[in-house]
C-alpha cells in the first residue's frame, strides 16, 4: 500500500501595497472608511480569517528602498506553517536585515 501525503500551504503578499503612511494616522470619520483603508492595503490577509486556517507572516523580500515585503503563508495546520518558516528562513535569512534608518538590533 502506498501513503501519499499533500501539504497545502497558500502563499500570498501580506500587503496589496506598502502602507499609506498619509492615511493610517489620520481619523476616518467612519467604519466603512476604516475598513476601505484596511482592505485595501491589507489585500489577503482576511482570507485566513474566513477560512479558519493558520497564517504567518515572514519578511521574505525588500522594497527598491530596503524595507521588508511580507509573505504570508496560509495552512490548514500550524505546524505546517513552521517546518515551513524554518526551511525559508535557512534558505533566506532575515533576521539581520535592517531597513535604512532602523534600529540596530
Amino acid at each position: 500500500m502506498v501513503t501519499t501525503t499533500f501539504l497545502c500551504c497558500l502563499f500570498t503578499l501580506a500587503y496589496a501595497a506598502p502602507p499609506p503612511y498619509r492615511l493610517l494616522d489620520q481619523p476616518r470619520g467612519t467604519t466603512r472608511a476604516f475598513f476601505d483603508v484596511e482592505f485595501a492595503t491589507t489585500g489577503w490577509t482576511s482570507l485566513a480569517n474566513v477560512t479558519g486556517w493558520a497564517a504567518m507572516s515572514l519578511p521574505l523580500g525588500v522594497t527598491a528602498d530596503g524595507l521588508p515585503i511580507g509573505v504570508q503563508l496560509m495552512a490548514p495546520d500550524e505546524t505546517i506553517l513552521l517546518k515551513l518558516s524554518a526551511q525559508l528562513e535557512t534558505a533566506i535569512p532575515w533576521a539581520g536585515r535592517r531597513p535604512p534608518g532602523g534600529v540596530a538590533g
